[in-house]
């Protein structure tokens, strides 16, 4: 019986295992910025986006675009004009 325990470098590979946890813990990263990345698109594109392009749907149609957030029910209602 041996007196310590093995390492992750022991073995007929030494070091393969810290590399590979490295490029697992590299490609989490990636993965967290990607979704933060998606996530912040998303916001912009069903969200911001929409209430700049408001205005200028109302004034010409009178009411919500179909595909507006709040026409879909998504958002609660404004309460007050879009631009002070």
């Amino acid at each position: 019986m041996s007196a310590t325990a093995p390492t992750t470098d022991e073995g007929p590979e030494p070091g393969k295992w810290v590399e590979t946890k490295a490029k697992l813990e590299n490609g989490y990263k990636y993965c967290a910025i990607l979704a933060c990345v998606a996530g912040f698109g998303a916001i912009f594109w069903f969200v911001i986006l929409p209430e700049f392009c408001e205005a200028n749907a109302t004034a010409a149609t009178g009411h919500y675009a179909r595909s507006h957030p709040r026409h879909l029910g998504f958002l609660p209602p404004k309460l007050g004009p879009p631009f002070p």
